[in-house]
């Protein structure tokens, strides 16, 4: 007897013989053949009983386990035995769900795990001077002293800031049901401060902080804009006129924090100084960096904080059209700092070789083309009411958000992250190619995290 890849042979008499075949995973099959002096090859064929299960998960990025084995992020398609099988997600910071399931043949079933429970602890600060604002992750989570509960269990940054003082900013892992403490004085600020590793100066908040704080990386300098914190109604206000959509309804109520928002958007020469790369495809110092992802600026981002000792970040959507608007300067306009698109934007009618005549309906990537429409050097247009450039036009900007309809509401909302599950990461502002309507500052748009595109960059938050 033989038997190899699949085929099995053996020499015997003439008559008849009854043959059994069987594999994992496919039905047995059993009959006769008749054995002559020229008996043809039977070809037997067995058919699949292997059942198939599809897992999705409501918490993003859970990881699906089958039997201890890692099969990929959730949703998955599986292929299965009809045995036992223990199904898990796992995500770091979330408790394991756990699962025994059995398929019969053939069967295709769907199995949809809920939301995991997030491990939680708590953190305790108690900082001197008192009254000082406690951020986790970048994101503030109240006033010092306090005791600050559901912080996610793991490592955290944690920063304790006050304006006329360092920020202090320190490490610190949060462990299930547990609470942990920090304590310390906060060093009153002098400015400029140079960073131990020679390639980033940067000036320290002081009682005198002005509306301007300049930071420098490598020898290219950059401006953030101080954005006092306020009150304003986000979303389809009446400026924006029937051009408003409907993800931009009901225009509600926001309250946000004091932060500070990048002048421009990141700049080609600012890229290159941290990522010593330029995948931008209008190349220019001074021009926007485009062909970037959400995925590509957070480790840049990450890469920045590392030079310059701070904790740089995305704007988050509220944040950013409140700057777009001008904050509590506001002049109410369509556009970031003017009703008149051309005063403060390049879009798709100015931003190529000539003006081009027409009206949003005549709008398309192939007249675009035609003209050679491209990124411009940002501060070639009108600041709007904080001395912020470019947040109509040059390069939609990316935002820290996820996407999501069912964020915008009718009740008041305070320092408001976005919606809490999707994938698609918040665009905003219009590009070169945009047409007007969608670089106003109430506009929204969207991709998923990992697009490229040469209309795609991001200015920074901090």
């Amino acid at each position: 007897m033989a038997l190899v890849d699949g085929e099995y042979s053996r020499l015997v008499d003439r008559g008849t013989y009854n043959y059994e075949v069987s594999a994992q995973g496919y039905a047995r099959q059993s009959g006769s053949v008749e054995v002559g002096d020229n008996t043809p090859t039977k070809v037997i064929k067995l058919e699949s009983i292997l059942s198939t299960l599809q897992v999705s998960c409501a918490t993003q990025g859970a990881q699906i386990y089958i039997d201890g084995k890692q099969r990929g992020t959730a949703p998955q398609t599986l292929t299965l035995s009809t045995e036992p099988h223990r199904i898990e997600a796992k995500l770091d910071g979330y408790r394991t769900y756990k699962e025994d399931i059995t398929l019969g043949e053939r069967e295709n079933r769907r199995l949809d795990i809920p939301a995991l429970e997030r491990l939680t602890g708590s953190l305790r600060v108690n900082y001197k001077p008192l009254g000082s604002d406690v951020y986790v992750d970048g994101v503030k989570v109240g006033s010092n002293p306090g005791t600050f509960r559901n912080i996610g269990v793991g490592s955290h940054k944690v920063e304790i800031r006050k304006d006329g003082y360092v920020t202090a900013s320190v490490n610190a892992t949060v462990n299930e049901n547990q609470a942990a403490e920090l304590s310390g004085t906060l060093a009153q600020s002098a400015v400029p401060v140079q960073n131990n590793n020679n390639n980033a100066v940067v000036s320290q908040p002081s009682s005198s902080w002005g509306d301007l704080q300049t930071f420098e990386v490598k020898g290219v300098k950059f401006k953030m804009v101080r954005v006092q914190g306020g009150t304003f109604q986000m979303g389809a206000t009446p400026e924006q006129g029937g051009d408003a959509k409907d993800d931009e309804k009901p225009a509600h109520s926001v309250t946000l924090d004091t932060y500070l928002i990048g002048e421009t958007e990141v700049t080609q020469e600012l890229w290159e100084a941290v990522m010593s790369t330029n995948p931008s495809s209008f190349k220019g110092a001074k021009n926007p960096v485009e062909q970037v992802s959400w995925d590509d600026c957070k480790v840049f981002i990450n890469k920045l904080n590392d030079l310059t000792g701070q904790h740089f970040r995305l704007p988050t959507e509220a944040e950013w059209e409140f700057a777009a608007r001008g904050g509590n300067k506001s002049g109410k306009t369509k556009y970031s700092g003017s009703n008149t698109i051309d005063d403060v934007a390049w879009y798709w009618q100015n931003s190529g070789d000539k003006y081009l005549s027409g009206t949003d309906s005549d709008w398309s990537l192939d007249k675009v083309n035609a003209i050679n429409c491209k990124t411009h050097p940002v501060r070639t247009k009108k600041a709007n009411e904080l001395g912020i450039y470019d947040m109509s036009g040059n390069v939609w900007e990316w935002c820290e958000d996820r996407y999501g309809k069912e964020y915008y509401g009718s009740s008041p909302q305070n320092n408001p992250k976005g919606a809490a599950t999707g994938s698609d990461r918040v665009l905003r502002g219009g590009s070169w190619y945009s047409r007007a309507r969608s670089c106003r500052v109430s506009n929204r748009n969207y991709s998923v995290p990992f697009d490229r595109s040469y209309y795609l960059g991001f200015r920074l938050a901090l």
